[in-house]
């Protein structure tokens, strides 16, 4: 891990199907190295392979085929001297990828393996309060992957969106039924889609 005081950027490369930014365009391996090192040259301190996409339509992944992308993307990013940081959930691929050398781990679910962090969902604040915790200490309630800045930006700008949007219009279901919920991860999704049907509000007349 660096110990450097400036900021580091991170250059995020996909290696999936069905990633939202850059899904199926780097599943070759000569294309990944190459995007890869492009991240690099654009000033990438630490590049982040991830190799199953996390958002609600993505296949599963199964850890073998994870492993499988990864591993010639690492050794050869390691022979460069690039620090490498790896995006996955699954603990196996998480011990492959330290096994590899790899600088960083980056666990959307919050490290929540007992044999990498032992009881990981006990309520157990009083282990937080002598010292601060650590990068990857997992903290079920505020905090953990909650501390994500991302997220936070995300939601604001989703708020700002939807004001907007509801000021001037209705929004209804396109069923009537009622839709059926997914579980995705840590997050649960409308089963369907959640299409939305959305109409203008007819605009009353101003008095004179």
């Amino acid at each position: 891990m660096s110990s450097s005081a400036s900021p580091l950027l991170i250059g995020i490369l996909n290696i999936t199907e069905d990633s939202f930014s850059d899904g199926a365009r780097y599943l070759d391996p000569a294309a990944a190295l190459a995007q890869a090192r492009r991240l690099v040259a654009g000033g990438a301190d630490i590049v982040e392979l991830g190799a199953a996409a996390s958002n609600v339509a993505a296949k599963a992944v199964p850890t073998d085929e994870e492993i499988r992308r990864l591993d010639p993307l690492i050794a050869r990013l390691k022979s460069d001297g690039v620090p490498v940081s790896i995006d996955t959930f699954q603990p196996e691929t998480q011990r492959f990828a330290l096994a590899r050398g790899i600088e960083y781990l980056n666990d959307i679910q919050g490290f929540p393996d007992p044999a990498i962090y032992p009881d990981p969902y006990a309520f157990q604040p009083e282990r937080f309060l002598e010292e601060p915790p650590g990068t990857y200490t997992w903290i079920p309630f505020g905090g953990g992957r909650r501390r994500c800045l991302g997220a936070s930006f995300a939601l604001l700008e989703m708020k700002i969106v939807l004001r907007a949007v509801l000021a001037h219009h209705d929004v209804a279901a396109a069923a009537e039924a009622a839709e059926a919920t997914r579980r995705r991860s840590i997050t649960f999704s409308p089963g369907d889609g959640a299409v939305a049907v959305l109409r203008a509000r007819a605009r009353q007349p101003v008095a004179a």
